[in-house]
């Protein structure tokens, strides 16, 4: 008897009932599967937020939006291309406003190509009680000398840059919560 093939969201759910499963961070991001389509290349998951996710803020961690993001960008891979999970080599996040614990992120990923070696996607992160792309703050001092980092005078020349008091920096940020 011959295998029927199965739809792409039916392998999605499995892939990522798999992934759930696993102890791993990416596991318990508990990614749940919102929308794809095979003729565009783009996959929306949706990323239950929880306690632990939070920063001293009491918005989403920055690092949490970026693994979420690099989950969903490589699951993308990995559905339309039906090879392997592909290793991230380069990822850049601009961050543009906080993401709030409310109950759930959205990612939409959408890959701008797909080779063999190598894809590209573009990918963001949606607050969806407002239907806003979110993001973060800029900040001198990084320890890190990425060679791709597009923030280099910050990194290396972080008392040339504008100074702006904590007390002004988070009050904007409330502002656009």
């Amino acid at each position: 008897m011959l295998d029927t093939p199965i739809s792409t969201e039916q392998w999605l759910r499995q892939e990522l009932d798999f992934i759930n499963m696993s102890h791993t961070l990416n596991g318990q991001l508990k990614a749940a599967f919102v929308s794809c389509n095979e003729e565009t290349q783009e996959l929306t998951l949706e990323f239950p937020l929880e306690g632990w996710q939070v920063n001293g803020l009491g918005t989403l961690h920055g690092g949490m939006a970026y693994t979420m993001m690099d989950l969903a960008m490589s699951i993308a891979v990995y559905c339309f291309s039906r090879e392997t999970i592909p290793p991230t080599v380069s990822m850049t996040v601009n961050y543009l406003r906080p993401i709030p614990m409310d109950h759930s992120v959205l990612i939409r990923t959408h890959l701008t190509s797909l080779g063999r070696r190598n894809a590209t996607a573009y990918c963001e992160a949606i607050i969806p009680s407002s239907g806003k792309v979110a993001c973060t703050v800029f900040t001198g001092g990084c320890n890190f000398r990425c060679p791709f980092c597009h923030n280099a005078s910050l990194v290396l020349r972080p008392d040339e840059g504008e100074h702006i008091p904590e007390e002004e920096l988070f009050a904007l940020l409330k502002k656009r919560q």
